[in-house]
């Protein structure tokens, strides 16, 4: 599920097999057709959850479920929270937030959650079907992201991997360009390239800023800033993310289907 950013020409095209794929899913065909799902992964703090949260337009809603969920405080449950929206503005995408990679545990945690987190995580890593959203912050260095890793472990083409460029708005003066280097696909490449964004920040969420003013901040942050203003536009939003994402789902659909069905 995604905030739709596409043309109606494009929705044409596009929705009939996103809603072929659901159907199938509803019919408990997906074992067999393989359907594939797009799956948010990264660090703690990576901004990962934001991410979703800008694709969907879900907040508070899933943080609610969650909570519901994980009744144990910080322990985190292998239970899927599903919702499901209806809403004429949106296409519809399966998307997975899986927990953010675990390094040290904190006090009350389970000294097992970072095991159980890894093996969750490679479940989902080794599954053919994952498009693999790799959330990469922009204030770390991309040398140590442990996802790419990861992501190249399981898919050394990288056919279903892309790369997600996040917290653009806190990187430190000087150190843009390498932030571009990697949105432009220079270090670090992947297969199927970066998208960088701008997602709510903590004051933002505190100030209650929706998500639809928030794409529209994060357009203005891209165009007035001095070096990001400089990158290509399809590299850049959410809603570029959300054209990119879903062209490449259906692009699998119909691959699959293919194969499959004939």
């Amino acid at each position: 599920m995604a905030a739709s950013a596409l043309t109606a020409e494009t929705d044409k095209d596009v929705l009939p097999w996103l809603q072929l794929a659901e159907d199938l899913r509803m019919l408990n065909l997906d074992c067999e057709l393989n359907m594939p799902q797009i799956c948010v992964m990264g660090d703690q703090s990576s901004g990962k959850s934001s991410v979703l949260e800008a694709l969907s337009e879900l907040n508070a809603l899933i943080d609610e479920k969650m909570t519901e969920v994980c009744k144990e405080g910080n322990n985190f449950s292998v239970e899927s929270v599903v919702v499901d929206l209806v809403s004429p503005d949106a296409c519809d995408l399966t998307v997975v937030d899986l927990p953010g990679i675990i390094r040290t545990v904190t006090a009350g945690q389970n000294v097992d959650s970072i095991k159980q987190v890894n093996s969750l995580i490679k479940s989902y890593l080794m599954d053919k079907r994952t498009i693999i959203l790799a959330v990469i912050p922009a204030n770390q260095d991309i040398a140590t992201v442990d996802i790419l890793e990861r992501a190249q472990s399981v898919d050394p083409s990288g056919q279903r991997t892309i790369g997600v460029v996040t917290k653009t708005d806190l990187v430190s003066p000087g150190s843009e360009e390498e932030v571009v280097a990697v949105v432009n696909n220079v270090r670090k490449p992947l297969a199927l390239g970066y998208v960088m964004v701008k997602n709510r920040s903590q004051k933002d969420i505190q100030d209650k800023i929706s998500t639809s003013r928030a794409k529209e901040m994060e357009t203005e942050f891209f165009q007035r800033h001095p070096v990001f203003r400089k990158v290509n536009p399809q590299l850049v939003g959410v809603t570029q993310l959300s054209k990119k994402l879903t062209v490449l789902l259906v692009d699998r659909i119909k691959k699959e289907l293919w194969t499959t069905l004939f």
